[in-house]
């Protein structure tokens, strides 16, 4: 009977660890965090980017094809 004793109190201290493991977590879960800080104001100029990086890949697009023609080099032929 001893034996057996000494496994219950081993048992009865991991269920007890457990349940206060399990306690202690849920409590810092449910704590409400509150943002004091006020809120940032972000002022920008609204500005349409897409227009100017066509144009800008158009450009280079354009100087590599210059590139190509000042080198003398030619396009290989598209196989269809």
């Amino acid at each position: 009977m001893k034996k057996y004793t000494i496994y219950y109190v081993i048992g009865a201290v991991l269920v007890g660890t457990g349940i206060y493991l399990y306690a202690s977590k849920k409590s810092k879960n449910n704590q409400i965090e509150v943002n004091l800080e006020p809120p940032m104001e972000v002022v920008e100029d609204v500005v349409n980017t897409t227009e100017n990086t066509v144009f800008t890949a158009l450009d280079k697009l354009k100087a590599l094809i210059e590139a190509i023609k000042s080198k003398g080099g030619q396009t290989p032929p598209i196989k269809g």
